[in-house]
């Protein structure tokens, strides 16, 4: 029987991303579809034109990662394999040196600054460098020249112009040396004949439009000049002011996240969300269903593989036999299960189990319950997140309205069944509760007799088990243990999560075993700022297309689940969900039964990749995925009966009414940023100031983003 690699053995080295690497660069551009449009747009631009000038990065040349930065990932993890530990850190720290050197540049006066000078401020900021700069230079370029792809277009468009007897000449704002440049170029195929201007050795840029004297210093003076470009400013508004036509050419624009750690864990999904964009049209990737199918094949697939495999391993090591994935958060783990055949790797069974807040904690507040008294727990249960809410909406979803006398109290009590409760409330509801506890309490038992049978049908009862959910307070799990122990039975569940808050600890006592894979407990909520910013993306996008189970009953001799539809559900799971799913499965499968889906192999499917995607799509999300992702409506009440998008900001029409509390929010980080893009002035002074007090406790690098 294959075992699931352990920690140890599963990690990320220099000789295999050289190997992912040079198969990308072959699939990539061996299936790179040219854009005709562009090319036809460029070719009846070139009229009247003697001079092509075109940008370097994310033009003539494109990295095989996402972001820029993540180049300086591999360093590190080449500089750490080479030299030790003692360089880990080191992509963060070569970072923050350039932006320190450019600041430092700026009050000098100074365009651009070079390469020499970003590594004389890394050795203040990062002492252990000093002695190995030159080294340190020399392999940043080489990682240059290993992530590195020529872009088929402009290829093209340097034959068209020089067919057209223009000439060309390329101009980068760039701090590497002007041969390191000249070195990718030629790697990529541009002739070293070429000419070639850099910012850093010139010490003038395209932004601040000194780089286009230069330019014309080159070249003839009456030139006229075509300019090709990737930059809004730089590359468009930049020469155009200076009398230089701009042709625009985005479609290998990179990803500029700021946010996140910047470790070589972050490379998986880097390489993954590249390879994913590239090759592909810019058109081919516009609709909301396409954008979730790319985050599917990259984020997903990093993410949900990572976690599951991270389930396989622990359950091994505990010796479980037998699995049960929760409706209806665990129903991608449990598909990611299949697809990667773990069942016959380990030899563990797996089945899916129809449970929820609605048909578990009610059955279970009526263990330490009774005709004459309900117990907290199910006056809790009973009036959980009821701010917000009728009172009407309360009572019904808790399968309450039906009592004639209990219905009648509560509007004697609250003078309508329409009050909107607020959080004052909740002590004239739970006295409700408790004055009619006699009728309250059979529905409770009708509950708990129904779970009772139907966990005992599904096994859960037969030894040591493992439950997996997506989180956060392991009430599902304390409750169904609850449940179990008031039937007699010996309860031995073992608990596998996404993550878990400091609550949870309340529920060990009860639940048992329990464990996250990207948090705990036993860690400060606040330092676990990352999977708080990413609850419930996880909870939408590994959720099941049907909805909510809200109990059971007998069919036929067994006990079925009832489940909820819910249109609005069904819509969004639809639109945009199933398109995740699908192609994170596709992606997942080719792996596991083919041994490489583009950048992602079995030994690349970790916790600490997944945990690195997680945080740097949660901390720092494009304002295409806030828009998709944030439009996904989600429901914290156990009744999946009132929906609002996670992303609240970005429907909020008067921004002075807008609340400022992040602490509050779906997707907090998320929400600062969407709501800073909207305002300027004093507002936006303001609201920076009150947004970087609620952040002081996250990184650096992510706290950048609010300036």
């Amino acid at each position: 029987m294959a075992r699931i690699l352990t920690s140890k053995e599963a990690k990320l080295s220099v000789k295999m991303l050289a190997e992912i690497t040079d198969a990308l660069r072959h699939e990539i551009l061996g299936e790179w579809r040219i854009d005709d449009e562009w090319i036809e747009s460029y070719k009846m631009s070139l009229g009247g034109i003697d001079v092509v000038s075109i940008d370097v990065f994310d033009t003539a040349i494109t990295r095989l990662v996402e972001t820029p930065v993540d180049v300086f990932a591999l360093v590190e993890l080449v500089l750490v394999e080479k030299y030790g530990t003692k360089f880990c850190g080191f992509a963060a720290f070569r970072e923050q040196a350039e932006r320190g050197a450019r600041i430092k540049a700026r009050d000098l006066g100074q365009d651009e600054v070079t390469l020499s000078e970003v590594l004389a401020e890394l050795a203040l900021l990062f002492p252990v460098s000093k002695k190995y700069s030159e080294e340190i230079a020399k392999i940043e370029v080489e990682c240059e020249a290993q992530l590195t792809i020529p872009v088929p277009e402009i290829l093209a468009a340097v034959r068209i112009a020089e067919a057209a007897a223009c000439k060309v000449v390329f101009v980068s704002d760039m701090y590497l040396p002007h041969e390191a440049v000249r070195h990718l170029l030629g790697i990529c195929g541009y002739s070293d004949a070429l000419p070639l201007l850099v910012s850093s050795e010139t010490q003038c840029t395209k932004s601040s439009g000194a780089q286009w004297t230069v330019l014309r210093q080159h070249v003839e003076a009456w030139s006229r000049i075509l300019h090709i470009g990737d930059n809004p400013h730089s590359d468009r508004d930049s020469p155009a002011a200076c009398g230089i036509k701009p042709h625009p050419f985005t479609r290998v624009c990179s990803y500029p996240r700021s946010g996140g750690p910047l470790t070589p864990d972050i490379l998986p999904f880097s390489l993954q969300a590249r390879s994913t964009q590239l090759g592909r049209t810019t058109s081919s990737l516009r609709t909301d269903a396409a954008l979730m199918s790319a985050l599917g094949r990259s984020w997903g697939a990093v993410v949900v593989g990572g976690y599951t495999k991270w389930i396989a391993r622990r359950a091994e090591e505990l010796g479980l036999r037998h699995l049960f994935f929760c409706a209806r958060d665990g129903w991608l783990p449990h598909a990611t299960w299949e697809c990667a055949d773990f069942g016959k790797r380990t030899g563990i069974t797996t089945s899916y189990l129809y449970v929820s807040r609605r048909s578990l904690n009610l059955g279970a507040a009526a263990v330490t319950s009774s005709a004459a008294q309900l117990g907290q727990n199910a006056l809790d249960v009973l009036a959980d997140r009821c701010a917000g809410y009728t009172v009407r909406h309360i009572l019904e979803r808790s399968g309450l309205s039906g009592i004639s006398s209990l219905m009648e109290d509560a509007y004697q009590t609250f003078g309508s069944h329409e009050h909107v409760l607020v959080s004052d409330d909740v002590w004239n509801l739970k006295a409700l509760f408790q004055r009619n506890s006699g009728d309250v309490y059979q529905i409770l038992r009708g509950d708990l007799d129904n779970a009772v049978q139907y966990l005992k049908q599904e096994g859960l009862h037969e030894g040591a088990v493992g439950l997996v959910d997506v989180g956060w307070n392991g009430t599902l799990q304390s409750s169904i243990a609850r449940i179990l122990r008031h039937a007699g039975c010996q309860v031995r569940i073992f608990g596998f999560y996404c993550g878990l808050w400091n609550d949870a600890q309340k529920n060990r006592p009860s639940a048992g075993w329990m464990e996250g894979a990207f948090g705990s407990d036993f860690i400060h909520d606040p330092e676990q700022y990352a999977v708080r910013n990413a609850v419930d993306l996880l909870e939408n996008l590994f959720a099941a297309p049907e909805g909510t189970t809200t109990g059971y009953r007998s069919e036929r001799g067994r006990m079925v689940a009832c489940v909820a539809g819910d249109g609005t559900e069904q819509d969004t799971h639809q639109r945009l969900i199933a398109p995740f799913q699908k192609a994170t499965l596709e992606v997942l499968e080719r792996v596991y039964g083919q041994g490489r889906c583009e950048a992602l192999t079995p030994e690349m499917i970790e916790v600490a990749p997944a945990m690195a995607a997680l945080a740097r799509l949660s901390l720092s999300p494009g304002r295409g995925e806030m828009e998709i992702l944030g439009s996904i409506l989600h429901c914290s009440d156990f009744s999946h009966a009132v929906h609002v998008p996670i992303l609240e900001e970005l429907w909020v029409e008067n921004l002075e009414e807008a609340e400022w509390d992040m602490k509050y929010r779906s997707w907090p980080l998320a929400s600062a940023l969407a709501l800073l893009s909207r305002l300027s002035g004093e507002t936006r002074a303001k609201f920076l100031h009150t947004a970087r007090e609620q952040f002081a406790h996250v990184d650096s690098r992510t706290l950048g983003q609010l300036q």
